[in-house]
């Protein structure tokens, strides 16, 4: 975000340079926005209105009781399928920051087809919306599962708000689902920091045990 504001800022310059120039008569030295600037500030501008956005009405920052009112617990319909919404709030505000848009469990003999077709489908969703993903990193490894912990392959990054897609090997194991998980880049962050002092604070404490 600090990066687009500085290009923003440039954008700005360029065009009091610009003006001076035509009063003048005179051409100004001036920094000019190579393509990737470019194209960064006009996708910036023309997502803008949506990075507040998780999905539907549901948006950031919002309390337990606007989510469950908003959703309840019906599955989300997106393309072809119907996902489970599970939502994380912040530790000290209690404000929505993240949502785990899951498919039902299955094994791994449905890796290959029903779970990939489900990736697939909520991917043409964010594809269509956002246009490609700005980092793919191909198929899902069956090797690189571990129980609990999911594996990304498709990310769009968007800002302030971050969209990745993948599946996760259930805590149990051996059962595996889709994952669209959609959050806020700085209120995660927030939550990580904090989560990360908690552990220590307690892994200090805890030496007083030995």
């Amino acid at each position: 975000m600090k990066k687009l504001v500085n290009i923003l800022a440039v954008a700005l310059v360029l065009a009091g340079c610009s003006q001076s120039s035509t009063r003048s008569g005179k051409s100004a030295d001036a920094p000019q926005l190579n393509q990737e600037q470019l194209d960064s500030v006009a996708r910036y501008n023309k997502y803008k209105s949506t990075l507040n956005v998780v999905f539907g009405k549901v948006t950031f920052g919002i309390s337990p009781q606007e989510f469950k009112k908003l959703v309840g617990d019906k599955p989300v319909v997106v393309g072809n399928s119907s996902y489970s919404a599970d939502p994380s709030f912040t530790t000290k505000t209690n404000e929505l920051y993240m949502v785990d848009l899951e498919s039902d469990l299955k094994t791994a003999n449905y890796i290959e087809t029903e779970l990939n077709d489900d990736m697939d489908n909520i991917t043409s969703v964010i594809t269509a919306k956002y246009g490609p993903p700005t980092r793919d990193d191909g198929k899902i490894q069956f090797f690189n599962f571990k129980p609990g912990y999911y594996q990304f392959v498709r990310y769009w990054d968007l800002y302030t708000k971050t969209i990745a897609i993948g599946m996760e090997e259930a805590y149990t194991g051996s059962e595996y689902r889709v994952v669209c998980q959609i959050y806020n880049k700085k209120m995660k962050q927030e939550e990580k920091e904090l989560e990360a002092t908690k552990t220590e604070s307690k892994t200090i404490a805890d030496t007083s045990k030995f």
